[in-house]
């Protein structure tokens, strides 16, 4: 898959009344975009268990997934593997306002 803006694989964007996904066992692979090769996400809840980003590119940011402002996204038990990008090549975040929350993920 490809993007010529945000997420190659998936882009998740608020609209008034929230977005929040839960994904589970989903695998990311081998997607492009300018920011966000595998998984972006803008002013949207997301919760991630057990997701693979591998082989995912970015222009700019965050090859495996990228996330907006103000964001804390809970990434349990994924895997981040051979993404790359300018500046975060597994992940990236817009600013100190995202603090995704990662427990036993694998860089």
């Amino acid at each position: 898959n490809v993007a010529s803006g945000d997420g190659g694989g998936m882009h998740v964007v608020s609209s008034g009344s929230g977005s929040s996904p839960i994904l589970v066992n989903c695998s990311f692979v081998n997607n492009s975009a300018n920011s966000g090769g595998g998984y972006s996400t803008i002013t949207s809840g997301t919760a991630l268990t057990n997701c693979t980003f591998s082989g995912n590119t970015a222009t700019t940011n965050g090859g495996g997934m990228v996330n907006g402002d103000s964001q804390f996204p809970t990434i349990s038990g994924c895997i981040f593997s051979g993404n790359s990008a300018a500046s975060g090549g597994a992940v990236y975040n817009i600013s100190s306002a995202s603090a995704p929350i990662f427990t036993n993920c694998l860089f």
